[in-house]
């Protein structure tokens, strides 16, 4: 379970900040989309997120470079030459500077911080596994217990079952489960004990659209809006506990229209934008308006693969038409 409030909890001095940050905060937990510990003093995010390209972009800051050097260490020292190979060796210094990030971050928020298993076991539910069990045990081995981490699993078929095992008995392992493109996913990732799903906005159309450009859609048109918009009803419709958590944010604007959803993981450039301005939010998404919304029927996938490829295609086709509406 995840012992987190369904919103920031402020301190007194919080409470009188007008800005557009806490006046968000108000509907939505607002999570940090970094391993940079500057921006949680700043910000006071409830949690953290991460994938090897924003730990790669903290660990260009000269206060972050230590992290590399230490993670090289361990690597080298941990080695065990009779077993391992040296890209094995490069692997766990990579997984280790992830992890030391995430411990380094875990004393400034009161929530999770989450680490990615490599993207290429998307398809490898053992080496997924494999690879959770062993970013959890380093997490543990540096004092962070397991129920302060998430662990970003891609949510192909695979994936889904990797986390059907580590989020139940004996492992209890927190899973964050990613790159939802069709509502069978998500169902199914609620299926397998998921403690987070991340619908990345702006992904499932530029993924399905090599013209797409954010920078020139306003936010009410971008197609992947109404899909997290379906999640949240269907989740609310169903009382599942599941955390919605919206990442992949590329304009504040898009905030206006996620607030209420469970929790958002947001930028540091667009944290800062939002405690520059003053200004209030009007919740988009409600648990009593999910609940009043026309019915969505509880389905299930998480046990029947030939079921669920042909209708995750199936919205695959519906997206690749909406983005080119």
């Amino acid at each position: 379970k995840l012992f987190i409030s369904s919103t920031n909890k402020m301190e007194d001095k919080e409470k009188q900040d007008d800005s557009r940050l806490a006046a968000l905060k108000k509907y939505s937990q607002v999570w940090a989309d970094t391993m940079d510990i500057s921006t949680s003093i700043q910000y006071k995010p409830i949690g953290a997120t991460s994938n090897p390209f924003i730990v790669l972009a903290n660990l260009n800051e000269e206060h972050n470079k230590h992290f590399i050097k230490e993670a090289a260490e361990w690597a080298k020292q941990t080695h065990n030459p009779d077993h391992d190979t040296q890209d094995r060796m490069i692997q766990r210094a990579v997984m280790k500077c992830m992890v030391s990030m995430g411990v380094a971050m875990s004393q400034h928020i009161p929530g999770l911080v989450n680490t990615q298993v490599d993207c290429r076991y998307a398809y490898d539910k053992q080496k997924i596994i494999e690879q959770a069990m062993e970013i959890i045990e380093i997490y543990e081995q540096e004092g962070v217990m397991r129920n302060r981490v998430g662990i970003k699993i891609p949510a192909t078929w695979e994936g889904i079952q990797a986390c059907r095992v580590l989020s139940s008995s004996p492992h209890h392992i927190l899973c964050n489960m990613t790159t939802m493109f069709g509502l069978p996913q998500a169902i199914a990732a609620a299926e397998a004990g998921a403690a987070i799903i991340s619908p990345y906005l702006n992904r499932i159309a530029a993924h399905f659209d090599n013209k797409y450009n954010p920078k020139y859609l306003p936010a009410p048109n971008n197609p992947d809006l109404p899909f997290v918009m379906k999640l949240y009803t269907y989740y609310k419709q169903h009382d599942i506990k599941t955390i919605l958590l919206g990442a992949s944010i590329k304009h504040t604007s898009e905030l206006e229209l996620l607030a209420g959803l469970d929790a958002i993981t947001i930028f540091p450039t667009h944290l800062h934008a939002m405690a520059e301005v003053k200004g209030d939010f009007t919740p988009q998404m409600s648990v009593e308006d999910a609940k009043h919304s026309p019915p969505l029927p509880l389905d299930s996938f998480i046990d029947d693969e030939g079921f669920f490829h042909p209708v995750f295609r199936i919205f695959e086709r519906s997206n690749r038409c909406l983005c080119r509406i």
